[in-house]
């Protein structure tokens, strides 16, 4: 394969993949994951839509009809904020926390026998050369001229 572009695309694909399959196991959708996760590791364990919608790559709408769900079935609250009345803060309520402990146990546990295999200096460089990939390819990107005929 001539195309490292390609390549790297097809290679994400598929970790994407395995990530999505992983999911599936759990039995829960990668944007309701998102949501719950998102939560439950946040530092202040709350989260704006916003702040969703950025950190996992989900469109406004998709998280606004998710959390209007989740909030129907009881798993999120949403409480005003106390700086911006506009705002709302995303919080699980008691049966989102049970929900969102086992997903966060689950989660940690792939991750730590993946990466104890993967190796400590393999991830440092893995996540040093992605960093640093993303950098060059957002410079590219933004300097790109349109490709239309």
């Amino acid at each position: 394969m001539h195309n490292h572009l390609e390549q790297l695309a097809q290679q994400m694909g598929s970790i994407e993949h395995l990530y999505d399959r992983w999911l599936q196991k759990q039995g829960i959708p990668y944007n309701r994951f998102a949501v719950l996760y998102g939560i439950a590791v946040s530092e202040e364990q709350r989260l704006t839509q916003k702040n969703i919608s950025e950190a996992w790559q989900l469109s406004k709408q998709t998280v606004f009809s998710l959390c209007k769900q989740l909030q129907e079935q009881g798993l999120i609250a949403i409480q005003n904020s106390e700086k911006d009345r506009r705002e709302k803060w995303l919080v699980l309520t008691e049966k989102g926390q049970a929900q969102a402990d086992g997903l966060v146990q689950a989660f940690e546990q792939l991750s730590q026998t993946v990466f104890e295999q993967f190796g400590a200096e393999n991830t440092r460089q893995l996540c040093q050369l992605l960093q640093q990939f993303e950098q060059v390819f957002a410079q590219h990107v933004e300097q790109a001229s349109c490709g239309k005929a």
